[in-house]
């Protein structure tokens, strides 16, 4: 932080300074974040996002460590946002991130070595989600989803995952079933 900044000067015929107007000192905050494939990206992919915010400070001083908490609330707000990290922000400026696990318990971040170890059409531990109620909110809100239909790295991996939770619906099931027939959808 630095003191007040000079935005107005007078200045008399000899050259002195008659008068002048100071800003509020500036501070500037920044966060960045990186997440991995278990925070719902695709395997082997990462993201990362970054933001900076510029807040004035009272000149004396006196709200110097408001003036950074609010900032770095709003920095850190901003890259959740970007990832798609779900967020709120309490009363006291406090960032929370809204953990997201499934009904076993844990969230496995592995993926299934081949495809006879493919777990149900979910690819999650635990109980089975319902499939219709999955492939009708990809039918519906298609931004939930990663659609990796082009860029596959094997046929046991899903053709969507679910951003978030890491749930997997597959066009076709290992048994044959053709799942957009099946359950009605119109694909993206």
């Amino acid at each position: 932080m630095t003191d007040g900044r000079e935005v107005t000067r007078v200045i008399d015929a000899e050259g002195g300074i008659v008068q002048s107007t100071l800003a509020a000192p500036r501070i500037t905050v920044s966060y960045s974040r990186k997440i991995a494939e278990a925070h719902g990206l695709p395997q082997y992919e990462n993201a990362e996002a970054y933001a900076a915010v510029q807040a004035d400070v009272a000149l004396d001083g006196s709200d110097r460590h408001a003036a950074i908490a609010d900032a770095f609330a709003i920095a850190k707000s901003a890259v959740l946002t970007q990832l798609g990290v779900e967020s709120t922000v309490s009363d006291d400026n406090v960032v929370i991130e809204k953990l997201i696990a499934n009904t076993g318990g844990t969230v496995v971040a592995s993926k299934p070595k081949a495809p006879a170890a493919r777990r149900g059409s979910t690819g999650t531990t635990g109980p089975k989600k319902d499939q219709a109620a999955l492939w009708a909110e990809l039918s519906s809100d298609p931004s939930k989803y990663f659609d990796n239909r082009n860029d596959k790295r094997s046929d046991a991996a899903p053709d969507f995952k679910r951003k978030g939770t890491g749930e997997g619906l597959w066009l076709v099931d290992r048994d044959g079933t053709d799942n957009v027939a099946k359950y009605g959808v119109t694909l993206p």
